[in-house]
């Protein structure tokens, strides 16, 4: 059953576009501890059983559910637990490869955490991407309008929708929907006619697999004219479900490294592989460009950091409206914070206080989220922060992100000479 994996057929259809992504749980993973990290499911299982003093067994989520739903109020709390999570405990490493490789453009997602839309709209911050939660009920915001770059569809649903599957019944139900006639689901068709399916890190009940691939793929088993790609971690090669697969001509890839946990090690590989297959390679995410964030108290100070990077045939970036309007946010200015190579913050008491500096504090909220997505170090990482004025270094008005950098008093000569080291390195 496990020959060796075919790249060669793999990479003739995904260049031509003919592969659709299926992200399972096993690539959700939360960071619980050094060098420790649980599936997204298993740690939601976890808190659930301690918030409720509930035997865990280790019962996957939906069996867990399915067990207490019962008894308790454990179907509340789901939202509550996955509310909690600190972005920067997610590893989107996995999540981030996939999003960056472009020859994928339809994703279908077995997830309710939304994780990986907010990566790929992350990582392609220029293209139209839409999501589509499928539902049981046929849902009228679901539309798509114009053109689409990319699409994601969660199969199960979604947890920032109003429904999502949460135990193996709901499985089958919305596995089973997928037959009927709705707006959703003509659009999946339509995506995915014809095309062929990677199936990456599953963890369905093993039981329904089969009817699930059944019903995504359009087509039975025996007669089946598209390839079914699957990495997902090692299971019980005795089960009925593996004895059913089989029969059936399937690359099932195996890591020659650690076997129990391939659907990470396919990631890895295939990343590593795409951009040694690409003649071009892909492309820089960054450009060659700095963003000053400063507010109206600091506009003297940034117009002069400007001029002189400008001069020195820098590319530089700021909210053009920080003297007019300081409440004033754009799409532009949020790709620009996202893309640029380095962040550098001017801050001073007058604007860390003020309330009025909605889009200054707006950039600064981007670029730490653009930290936490790609885990910079702070001694590493695409943002520098400079006070403008003497009390601020000491300030308590500094946020505590802020904090973890090495913030420097604002010289003009000494943050040209910063940045134009750092760009050099890059």
């Amino acid at each position: 059953m496990y020959a060796n994996f075919n790249w060669d057929v793999f990479f003739t259809l995904l260049k031509k576009k003919q592969i659709v992504p299926v992200i399972g749980s096993d690539l959700i993973l939360i960071k619980t501890g050094k060098d420790i990290s649980l599936k997204l499911t298993e740690h939601i299982t976890n808190q659930l059983a301690k918030n409720l003093k509930l035997e865990f067994n280790n019962l996957s989520l939906s069996q867990f559910i399915s067990k207490y739903q019962n008894s308790t109020m454990v179907k509340s709390l789901i939202k509550h637990i996955y509310n909690e999570i600190n972005i920067e405990d997610i590893d989107f490493n996995p999540l981030r490869k996939l999003a960056e490789i472009t020859d994928f453009d339809t994703f279908l997602t077995l997830n309710f955490d939304g994780f990986f839309e907010d990566t790929l709209k992350n990582i392609r911050n220029q293209q139209n991407i839409h999501v589509v939660n499928m539902s049981l009920e046929s849902d009228r915001n679901n539309t798509v309008k114009g053109i689409e770059d990319a699409l994601v569809f969660n199969i199960f649903g979604s947890i920032r929708s109003k429904q999502f599957a949460k135990t193996e019944s709901d499985f089958l139900e919305y596995t089973f929907s997928l037959r009927n006639d709705k707006y959703e689901n003509k659009l999946l068709s339509e995506k995915t006619k014809g095309k062929s399916f990677l199936f990456i890190g599953n963890d369905l009940p093993n039981w329904i697999i089969p009817t699930f691939m059944r019903s995504i793929t359009n087509e039975s088993f025996e007669n089946a004219e598209s390839i079914k790609f699957i990495a997902e971690n090692e299971k019980d090669t005795v089960n009925n479900y593996f004895q059913f697969m089989n029969n059936y001509q399937i690359e099932y890839y195996r890591s020659q490294n650690n076997y129990k946990s391939n659907s990470l090690s396919f990631i890895d590989e295939l990343y590593e592989k795409w951009t040694q297959y690409n003649s071009k390679q892909s492309p820089n995410f960054y450009n060659q460009s700095v963003f000053i964030n400063a507010a109206p108290e600091n506009f003297s100070e940034m117009t002069q950091l400007y001029d002189v990077l400008r001069k020195k045939g820098i590319e530089v970036f700021y909210n053009p409206m920080i003297d007019k309007n300081p409440y004033l946010f754009s799409k532009e200015v949020e790709n620009q914070i996202k893309r640029s190579s380095i962040f550098i913050s001017l801050i001073s008491n007058e604007s860390l206080n003020s309330e009025k500096e909605y889009a200054y504090h707006k950039e600064l909220n981007v670029a730490k989220m653009r930290h936490s997505w790609f885990h910079d170090s702070s001694e590493d990482s695409f943002i520098e922060v400079f006070a403008v004025g003497e009390e601020e270094i000491k300030s308590n008005a500094i946020p505590e992100f802020l904090k973890t950098f090495n913030l420097r008093k604002f010289n003009l000569d000494l943050v040209v000479q910063n940045v134009i080291q750092k760009l050099n390195t890059l």
